[in-house]
């Protein structure tokens, strides 16, 4: 214990001095409490703890193998799919080549008709008629 005034501020401390033999209770700290464990442990053989990570590790190779089949299916997919649209391209552009030669030659036939180069010809099945 400490020994100190009561009250520094009252006029009898100053006319009288501290009686020395008087002890004044005064707490220090606080009232908190923090306590905390720590525990460990080791795994020293388990025999399905083992098997598991063997049947894990496959596991992973197997996914790493499906994932780069995957891979390559969608680069062959796409490669696939972009020959195709090329060749419907240039498809499209013979179709469109062919019925701007068919139009010529049927400009060319009409003209000829009319002239009386060629006659018109009416088919059905496949007898062929002529008319005049």
């Amino acid at each position: 214990m400490i020994t100190a005034p009561a009250d520094p501020d009252d006029p009898q401390h100053l006319s009288s001095p501290p009686n020395p033999d008087e002890m004044i209770p005064v707490q220090f700290g606080t009232s908190f409490n923090i306590s905390g464990a720590i525990e460990a442990s080791q795994l020293l053989y388990d025999q399905s703890w083992l098997t598991g990570l063997r049947m894990a590790r496959q596991m992973q190779q197997q996914n790493t193998l499906v994932t780069e089949k995957t891979q390559t299916e969608l680069v062959y997919e796409v490669s696939q799919s972009y020959y195709l649209t090329q060749i419907t391209r240039q498809q499209v552009r013979n179709m469109e080549s062919n019925l701007g030669k068919i139009e010529k030659a049927e400009k060319i036939a009409a003209s000829q008709y009319e002239n009386g180069i060629i006659k018109k010809s009416i088919s059905t099945g496949s007898s062929c008629r002529s008319t005049t």
